[in-house]
């Protein structure tokens, strides 16, 4: 790994991750919006805790790795080996486009392409012919585990499934568990068949 006592954050961190070796869309690491800073940041915090504080200790606060790990009472080996993990996983597409693109530029871009997608959906379940109420849960692509909750609940179309959040919400939370109930309020939502919920 390189001095990074030479460089200031964010740009030594983007260096040691090599961002434009990964992306199609390339990036002056000496030049980033604060949308990209943000970005950065937000795709550290979603690591664990402990792996985001040593990124940061170390990219940000220049600390040498014998350092972070008399702070976090490990070997300056093992922090070798988060650092290098933490970084493996800003390689990762899912974190490095919220770098590249920025976060609020991402995050509405993935908001776009949800509502193209429910929209598709819908235009599907319309095209079939068949009353959007009478449709099959499956369509909303549920996880398993909420799909197998609402099959032993006997809720086997999306027109039962509204009437039912409709009429008692929280017997249906209690019913299929706090998760499954926002899983499947989502994906209604996304759907646009849920307004109010």
């Amino acid at each position: 790994m390189r001095n990074i006592k030479d460089s200031t954050f964010p740009e030594n961190i983007l260096e040691e991750i090599g961002i434009n070796k990964v992306s199609e869309k390339k990036i002056d690491y000496s030049r980033l919006t604060d949308d990209q800073v943000n970005g950065l940041l937000y795709a550290i915090s979603q690591m664990k805790r402990r792996d985001s504080i040593i990124l940061l200790c170390r990219y940000e606060d220049k600390m040498t790795y014998k350092e972070i790990g008399e702070r976090f009472s490990i070997t300056s080996e093992r922090v070798l080996q988060l650092v290098a993990k933490g970084l493996r996983k800003l390689r990762h597409p899912v974190r490095y486009c919220y770098i590249i693109w920025g976060y609020e530029t991402y995050t509405q871009m993935l908001s776009e392409r949800r509502m193209q997608l429910a929209a598709l959906k819908r235009e599907e379940i319309e095209k079939s012919g068949s009353d959007i109420l009478q449709t099959d849960v499956s369509v909303l692509q549920l996880t398993i585990r909420t799909w197998n909750i609402l099959n032993r609940n006997g809720i086997h179309t999306l027109g039962e499934l509204i009437s039912i959040l409709a009429e008692d919400k929280e017997g249906l939370g209690i019913r299929i568990g706090r998760n499954s109930l926002s899983e499947v309020v989502c994906k209604l939502e996304e759907l646009g068949l849920l307004s109010d919920c």
